[in-house]
């Protein structure tokens, strides 16, 4: 999970948003094809000249491109073309979150089933049922395991709809009208990054 939300893994996800957004571009013939093949081929970051930049621009995307820029010499020109840095701050928030719930929901469905193992391996195993920490009623521990299953199952739904609901990324421009970018470029890089356009 972790490794989600470290600075390179952000930083990657800024260039291949950027990048996929050129090869759209490209796509739709507004930016020279052999540019996009160049772009995909050449740009990269340095984490530490990104940093530099920052302390000058004060801009913590404007400092990405101009590194990403610098290494791709030219063709630099079209990166973030149409794009505001919400269009890419947006996106990446929504990717890391969609990536970061497929993690939790592996690891629910972990917890469910072994509580269901569990819950019918130890059904007939007598324990003491406590309420407001007295005990109260017998019960068994499967019973106990079968009900945190139950818990989990609802949990479980409750993530995979909480994921389908953040998985949306944006590329609309600075107040969502596509002024700049073509609602087509967005539903592509959305198309590859498996997000819903928003």
């Amino acid at each position: 999970m972790s490794s989600l939300w470290s600075e390179e893994a952000k930083l990657s996800r800024w260039l291949e948003i950027e990048i996929l957004a050129c090869e759209g571009m490209a796509n739709r013939r507004i930016i020279p094809r052999k540019d996009a093949r160049t772009i995909r081929r050449k740009a990269k970051f340095n984490i530490r000249q990104v940093h530099k930049n920052e302390e000058r621009t004060r801009h913590d995307v404007l400092a990405f491109l101009e590194d990403v820029a610098s290494h791709v010499g030219p063709a630099g020109r079209w990166i973030h073309q149409g794009l505001t840095s919400s269009d890419i701050l947006d996106t990446t928030l929504a990717w890391q979150l969609r990536d970061a719930a497929d993690l939790l929901i592996a690891g629910v469905r972990k917890v469910k089933a072994a509580a269901a193992m569990r819950a019918r391996k130890h059904r007939g195993m007598l324990t003491i049922g406590r309420t407001h920490g007295i005990h109260a009623e017998p019960t068994s521990h499967g019973i106990r395991m079968a009900l945190l299953h139950d818990e989990f199952c609802r949990a479980e739904e409750r993530l995979v709809a909480a994921r389908d609901e953040i998985a949306v990324g944006k590329l609309s421009g600075a107040v969502g009208t596509y002024a700049h970018l073509d609602p087509a470029i967005e539903a592509y890089v959305c198309q590859k990054l498996k997000l819903k356009p928003g």
